[in-house]
């Protein structure tokens, strides 16, 4: 079997990354306006990722711009991971419902790992915010991942061609 592009897994995997960062955004925005936060708040808690957290205090659009330009990045970064993982294990992308579950369990490691691990050590206001939201918001987010590449047609093929 012929090695499948690069580019070709890049673009999946940016794609992909980007649907799940948009159903992710939307859950915590829309769980957090339940609650009574700021519907920008997980916007500034990415700004914070550079920024620190004199970024969740601040209002209005330079730290929300900020934000979404961090969290872009990373939804862009974990989609190309979860694309090459998909190529370099193949059961992963054996049927739609393996693809979906392998990117809903993908995103909620890397919600584990980035808020409990890189969050304790690097970022520690992440460890105060309010888990379930977030823990909500990655399995969205990873679930749309996971089916974006579905709809990409992904798991017609034991690889990303």
């Amino acid at each position: 079997m012929e090695p499948v592009p690069t580019n070709r897994v890049l673009t999946l995997g940016v794609l992909g990354g980007s649907s799940g960062m948009v159903a992710g955004l939307f859950v915590a925005s829309s769980l957090g306006a339940l609650r009574g936060v700021p519907l920008d708040w997980p916007l500034r808690l990415g700004a914070s990722l550079v920024l620190g957290s004199t970024a969740l205090h601040s209002s209005g659009w330079p730290a929300d711009v900020v934000g979404l330009l961090v969290l872009a990045a990373l939804g862009a970064m974990g989609g190309i991971w979860f694309a090459f993982l998909c190529d370099w294990f193949p059961g992963l992308a054996e049927t739609p419902g393996t693809l979906v579950l392998a990117g809903l369990t993908y995103a909620e490691l890397l919600w584990l790992i980035g808020f409990y691990i890189f969050g304790f050590l690097l970022w520690p206001w992440l460890t105060s915010t309010d888990p379930v939201t977030y823990f909500l918001a990655a399995t969205a987010g990873g679930a749309s991942l996971g089916a974006g590449l579905v709809l990409a047609g992904v798991h017609r093929s034991r690889r990303l061609d």
